[in-house]
């Protein structure tokens, strides 16, 4: 059954690939065996370290040497957290073991291990994530500021067992360019906090015994990303952190004769792939919130050591990276958070994001702000350790100089992203989306959410995107999570507006279009529709329209199902984990203190509330990878024939006060 699943997943891995990159996967596999064979008899070339730089190529000059605001001395003591687990900073670690299914993973060449296998590697997430370094930076960051020993101890410990254990090309870390590249970003920050070549960790006979192991893996690391970057269908989010990786690498450590061409590649493919996968209204093509500051990092840290060498990138390159930033001011909410959208793994490019994609979003923004002298932006983010290191104290003072100036109005409307809002965080505000699936042939991070809506109550979040929770195992979750169900849109004939494929593969692909969006008067209106249920024998075309009454606070969802056959229909309402409605027939009430939230739902279709209900699934909420939590699912069914039409209506009243 196995051997037939995991033909099923290739044949359909096949189908989705553009037919030339078929000869260049067969190229690719005759690579990695010449590569293998390489790096079995092959020394790293000596590095000249007479080329390493006199000043930092990451930090500012002026960088304040400050405690992280991370709780350092509770990781020493108790573990870095891992997803919903730790891992021991203090004990010699295990990095082929999974501490959450205690397989250890082979010790053979890591190109040709399958690291999507659970049954040889574990969750391969739970082995990567450590391997990132990110509890590292902030240990730095704390010896930088504190110089106590304890901090160093630890980074040595994570290094020297790594470089010990994890020689090029052994193990389940040498499987992966983009995890390569991720360690390679935060191995420079340590560098670079702790002294460059004049840190306690590469100095004295012992230290110096690490920098050559050490410099040798770098070299590898880069030798590895040059020769396996992602392409054709792969090339998402990985081919641009993996150009980050060499970029930044090649800038801090340029030490071999290949450096300079390994960067040249490495900024070629930065330009190009920073345009390709971020529309030009700032939108990242994965369609995934999550990937919007993952990718955003990658694409500034290159950007940031290059204006410090004096040879900046691109204005359309800057202005991209800008426009991103827009985007995510304009979807924070009323109490400091961004909705979830697309899938979420809390990927984080460097450790100096370790307090979180929500922490991290604040940050983004706020280096984005004095970057690009907006007052918006320095409104919507936060300044914290992370942007005084990269920025310094000078930039501080500009960031709180555009504070104190009035923000400037954020766009409403996001065409290629596929994003539109009505409304506002005084009072109701809904955003719609009719944008793409995802990016590419695979659109690995998206989800079947056409025509979906968040709706927000006075900047609180009411109807909100369930998240993910599961990405390489439980199959079952991951498929829920990513489906049209768990999305508040429409379900026709229990099937999902785009048809799965693999954990980050999608075969038919839901297309969505804007039919008008009217958000500048007393009356607001978005509509749209999407073509995911015309492969159905009987084929359906489903619009939406969101008509909101700003004086009144009052929202109508009009959900059109044109066809002309016999039809199941669900309609979901996913609520956000706080919220407790409360359903009478068909009429639905949320106390939310001070205001009163009701749905007068379409008395056709037959409504129930579910919470936590396990075998559906249905009423879950996931705010991180690999935990859930119930909320409230509110599910309309009916079965319809022909066309139909269904009318949702929200309002929101004040109450009096008592």
């Amino acid at each position: 059954m196995k051997v037939l699943r995991k033909a099923g997943w290739y044949w359909r891995r096949l189908r989705a690939m553009p037919w030339p990159e078929i000869p260049w996967r067969v190229m690719r596999a005759l690579q990695a065996r010449r590569l293998s064979l390489h790096y079995a008899r092959a020394v790293a070339p000596v590095a000249d370290l007479q080329g390493l730089p006199a000043s930092p190529c990451l930090l500012a000059d002026d960088a304040p040497a400050v405690m992280p605001q991370a709780p350092v001395d509770d990781w020493l003591a108790n573990g870095f957290p891992l997803f919903g687990l730790s891992w021991s900073l203090s004990d010699t670690p295990d990095w082929f073991r999974d501490p959450k299914t205690g397989v250890v993973s082979p010790r053979s060449t890591g190109l040709f291990l399958d690291y999507r296998d659970e049954s040889l590697v574990g969750d391969i997430k739970y082995l990567w994530e450590p391997a990132r370094f990110h509890a590292c930076v902030p240990l730095a960051q704390a010896w930088r500021a504190s110089r106590d020993p304890r901090y160093l101890d630890a980074i040595a410990l994570q290094l020297d067992s790594f470089l010990a254990q994890c020689p090029c090309p052994v193990g389940v870390h040498w499987s992966s360019a983009l995890e390569h590249a991720i360690r390679l970003l935060n191995w420079a920050l340590v560098w670079e906090l702790t002294g460059g070549r004049e840190s306690p960790l590469v100095t004295g006979e012992q230290g110096q015994q690490r920098q050559q192991r050490w410099l040798a893996s770098i070299y590898w690391h880069q030798h590895f990303i040059h020769h396996y970057y992602a392409a054709y269908s792969s090339a998402n989010n990985h081919l641009i952190g993996e150009a980050a990786g060499v970029f930044v690498a090649s800038a801090v450590w340029p030490l071999w004769q290949v450096s300079a061409q390994w960067q040249q590649r490495a900024r070629t493919i930065l330009e190009r792939e920073c345009i390709v996968q971020n529309h030009a209204d700032g939108v990242n093509a994965e369609q995934a919130l999550c990937y919007q500051q993952f990718v955003w990092d990658f694409l500034y840290l290159p950007y940031q050591v290059a204006n410090k060498k004096g040879q900046p990138f691109s204005a359309a390159y800057g202005e991209r990276l800008h426009r991103m930033l827009v985007f995510l001011a304009a979807l924070k909410d009323g109490e400091g958070d961004w909705p979830q959208l697309g899938d979420a793994d809390e990927g984080l490019a460097t450790g100096l994001s370790v307090a979180g994609v929500t922490a991290n979003h604040e940050s983004i923004l706020a280096s984005g702000a004095v970057q690009f002298s907006d007052t918006a932006l320095a409104h919507a983010g936060r300044w914290d350790d992370k942007a005084a290191c990269l920025n310094g104290e000078a930039a501080h003072r500009e960031f709180l100089r555009l504070q104190s100036q009035p923000a400037t109005a954020l766009p409403v409307a996001f065409a290629q992203g596929g994003y539109y809002r009505v409304g506002d965080h005084q009072g109701l505000c809904a955003w719609m989306d009719i944008g793409p699936l995802g990016m590419g042939a695979l659109a690995a991070h998206g989800h079947a959410d056409a025509l979906h809506v968040l709706l927000w109550a006075q900047g609180k979040p009411v109807l909100v995107d369930p998240g993910t929770y599961a990405y390489h195992t439980q199959q079952r979750w991951r498929d829920y999570f990513r489906g049209t169900r768990a999305h508040n849109t429409i379900t026709v004939d229990d099937q999902d507006q785009s048809v799965i494929g693999g954990n980050f593969l999608w075969m038919e692909k839901a297309k969505a279009y804007c039919l008008g969006h009217d958000a500048g008067g007393e009356s607001q209106r978005v509509s749209g529709y999407h073509d995911g249920y015309q492969r159905l024998p009987d084929p359906v075309r489903h619009e939406r329209e969101l008509q909101l009454e700003r004086h009144a606070q009052r929202l109508q969802i009009t959900d059109r199902l044109l066809c002309e056959g016999e039809h199941a229909i669900q309609q979901c309402w996913h609520f956000d984990p706080r919220w407790q409605p409360v359903l009478v027939g068909d009429l639905l009430t949320l106390d939310m203190g001070e205001t009163l939230l009701t749905m007068q739902l379409d008395d056709r279709l037959e409504w129930s509330l579910h919470r936590g209900h396990e075998d559906l699934p249905a009423g879950w909420y996931s705010r991180r990878l690999d935990q859930r939590e119930p909320c409230s699912t509110l599910i309309g069914l009916a079965a319809t024939e022909g066309d139909s039409v269904l009318v949702t209506r929200i309002g929101l009243t004040i109450k009096e006060a008592s």
